[in-house]
């Protein structure tokens, strides 16, 4: 019973917020003290202090990002399969971004994805100008001619 209510206090004094996301600042979710610092001239026992107030969302991010799971895999595997389809340049590449940080993949991989299932008008425009340009530039490049439609078939 005396858990329920401290788990009840511990949620009602926190704000809950689903679309936490502690990657834009590369910070882990401990104090400033080292796990070895001590106190009262005693060692810590290499145990990490973990910071009074956080969050449940805080708490549910760290667990997705340091233990990945069949939820990752299913992830890299729509990674994979994702395609421009009908969807614009940018919101094709926003796909992607997306699905590539959430599985950790890296540029030359986003890349070689963006130009492997990018629409086949989009791969002609591509040849037809000869776009060997960085993944930005492309992107730039591709959108200004989806604006003006002048993309040839």
């Amino acid at each position: 019973y005396y858990q329920l209510e401290l788990l009840a206090l511990i949620i009602s004094t926190h704000n809950i917020y689903t679309n936490e996301d502690w990657s834009l600042t590369r910070k882990c979710p401990v104090d400033a003290d080292t796990v070895t610092n001590t106190l009262n001239s005693t060692t810590n026992n290499n145990n990490p202090k973990v910071l009074p107030d956080m969050n449940i969302s805080q708490i549910i991010y760290l667990f997705k990002r340091n233990y990945p799971t069949v939820v990752r895999e299913q992830q890299e595997l729509i990674f994979d399969t994702l395609t421009q389809g009908s969807d614009s340049v940018r919101n094709y590449y926003r796909k992607i971004n997306k699905y590539a940080s959430w599985v950790r993949i890296f540029d030359r991989k986003k890349r070689i994805q963006f130009i492997r299932d990018l629409s086949p008008e989009n791969k002609l425009e591509m040849k037809r100008l000869s776009l060997n340009k960085p993944l930005n530039k492309l992107i730039e490049t591709l959108e200004e001619i989806e604006m003006k439609g002048i993309i040839c078939f």
